[in-house]
Parts: C-alpha cells; sequence; structure tokens
C-alpha cells in the first residue's frame, strides 16, 4: 500500500495525496502511514479519512470464525481476504499500540491528519441481506456492531469526525440493486465529492475542492 501511495503521487505531479478508506480499508490506510510517517512529514499523504472503519476492533469477525458459523466465514473468504484480519484483539493491537509508542509530537501530526467518517443505523433498517447475515451472529450483545460503524469504534481523543450520519455499511457505495451484478458509480462519485468538499472547507475554505476533483 506504501508503495502504491508512492507510484500515485509520483503519477500526479507529487500533488499531496488525500487517503480515502472504506471499512477494512480505513484500517489498512491508517496502519501505513502510523508504521511510515515520511509519508506525511514529507508531503506525500496529506490526510487520512477513514469510513465506517472498525479501529477498535470488530467482534463479528471473531464471530464469523465460530466453527457453527464455518459456511460464513468460507462465504466471506471466497470474497476477500480478512476477517479473521479485523478481530477486535488484533486491530487493537494493530492501530492502538502503534499509536501509544509514538512521542507526543508525532501523535499531534498525525492526530490532525486524521478523520472519521462515523455512522450508527439501527440492525433493522439494514439492507437485506446484511440484516440477514447479522441475524446469525450474537454481535449485537457484544462489544460493537460489525456492519455499521458505530462511537465507540473510533479512537477517542485522535483525529476528528469529518461526517456522522445515518448509513448501513454498503449503502454508501451501492445502489439497492447491487447484488444483481450491476456495480453503478453514480452515488459513490456524489458521496466521495460531498466528503471531500467537506474535508477541504475543514482544511481551507473550500480551495475550489468541488471543481478540481469534478475535473
Amino acid at each position: 500500500l506504501r508503495d502504491q501511495f508512492l507510484k500515485l503521487y509520483e503519477a500526479n505531479d507529487r500533488l499531496p495525496l488525500v487517503v480515502i478508506g472504506h471499512s477494512k480499508g480505513g484500517l489498512e490506510s491508517l496502519a501505513t502511514v502510523i508504521w511510515d510517517l515520511d509519508l506525511i512529514k514529507k508531503g506525500i499523504v496529506q490526510d487520512v479519512i477513514t469510513i465506517q472503519s472498525p479501529l477498535r476492533g470488530n467482534s463479528l469477525a471473531d464471530e464469523m470464525v465460530n466453527p457453527l458459523l464455518k459456511c460464513v466465514e468460507c462465504v466471506a473468504s471466497t470474497f476477500y481476504e480478512g476477517p479473521r484480519s479485523v478481530r477486535t484483539i488484533n486491530i487493537r493491537v494493530l492501530i492502538e499500540d502503534s499509536i501509544a509508542k509514538l512521542t507526543k509530537p508525532q501523535k499531534k501530526l498525525l492526530s490532525s491528519r486524521v478523520h472519521y467518517v462515523i455512522s450508527s443505523k439501527p440492525r433493522d433498517q439494514m439492507s437485506r441481506i446484511l440484516y440477514q447475515l447479522s441475524s446469525m451472529t450474537d454481535h449485537e450483545n457484544k462489544e460493537f456492531d460489525g456492519f455499521v460503524m458505530k462511537k465507540d469504534m473510533w479512537i477517542p481523543g485522535f483525529g476528528n469526525v469529518l461526517m456522522d450520519l445515518v448509513a448501513d455499511h454498503v449503502e454508501l457505495l451501492f445502489e439497492s440493486h447491487w447484488m444483481i451484478g450491476e456495480v453503478p458509480t453514480e452515488k459513490s462519485k456524489k458521496f466521495t465529492l460531498d466528503l471531500l468538499t467537506r474535508w477541504s472547507n475543514l482544511k481551507n475554505n473550500g480551495n475550489s475542492c468541488r471543481s478540481r476533483v469534478s475535473n
């Protein structure tokens, strides 16, 4: 991931990158800049925005590897590698311990560059397939909701909340009919544009961000 950031930086006339990661992608993006702070210090990455990322762990992933849910684990692993890698204890070690090892100036530098998009949609209003899967687990009674980024999943005192909205884990990125084979991009484009506009307004009063992204 670090190498991809460097390639993008060089390919775009060395303009600083704003890295946006959804769910596990947000974890990986934040971990990358924590482990290589030169990305921030040298101006390669300007900010990291995490969208519904379980920075303090995801108890659902622990349940997905339960022997009783072996079928769920197989299905998930067919589409992407990683349910095990976002287990609660592993993510806390990955992110919080890494932050704890930073000096105060480093923490202050990085904290000002991290932004969270969080949400807490009611469980019974989730998209149909996610609600069905959630009914197979006990995660509602455990520490975190596995599909929707609850407020206690981001790291208090580190970074800032850029957006707090009501949305389930996929509806920000896909239209309702994405399961039938078509993955439309208009909703994703609009959300990303709105997100970057809000980020730009926070950082430097807009600075024609919307026009630049549109182009």
